[in-house]
């Protein structure tokens, strides 16, 4: 577990570190680059940072970091994992205006199971898991002030061996989006 959140801070930083660079020089030209936190996802258990850059007018690529733990009964499930995306504008606005995207995301996942006998043994198991998808949305600037929402779909493909059973944890999934981030 330790290493998974040394993972997801060395991530962190190297994303605070590439905006940092990219802000050699502000002027008075629209922002071309955004860094953002899902606030969706805070708030569902499943925090994210994005960053976005422009290709052109019309397009830009985002890498993203995500982490996910939950807790249900005698089981525990956690992942931590990086995407990237294209996003393509319906205008020529970008960073700002309604978008469509395509990514594919690479999980980390890992299994807690809790026996509740008298041993009160736990076995854990971890395993990778791909997870392309798409979306649509809208993303708004007011000045150095980004807010995104929208809809994604994705389809988890995977399957992790634990208490003894393979289970296979495939399928398709709505999201939706809600992001805060800074724009440069």
């Amino acid at each position: 577990m330790i290493k998974r959140r040394g993972l997801v801070i060395q991530l962190l930083i190297l994303v605070g570190f590439i905006c940092m660079a990219s802000i050699s020089v502000v002027n008075a030209q629209e922002p071309t680059q955004i860094v953002s936190l899902n606030l969706g996802g805070f708030i569902l258990g499943v925090p994210g940072v994005e960053y976005q850059n422009n290709i052109d007018d019309s397009a830009a690529w985002a890498i993203r970091g995500n982490y996910m733990s939950i807790g249900t009964g005698d089981w525990k499930w956690s992942a931590t994992g990086v995407g990237g995306s294209y996003k393509g504008f319906f205008s020529p606005t970008a960073p700002a205006g309604g978008y469509w995207d395509v990514g594919v995301d690479i999980l980390m996942m890992k299994a807690e199971y809790k026996y509740t006998t008298l041993t009160s043994k736990t076995e854990t198991a971890s395993s990778t898991f791909f997870a392309p998808g798409a979306g649509a949305g809208y993303q708004w600037l007011f000045e150095n002030f980004g807010v995104s929402a929208g809809a994604k779909i994705v389809y988890f493909a995977g399957s992790i061996e634990i208490a003894g059973t393979k289970l296979p944890l495939s399928g398709v999934t709505p999201g939706g989006v809600l992001q805060l981030g800074y724009a440069w």
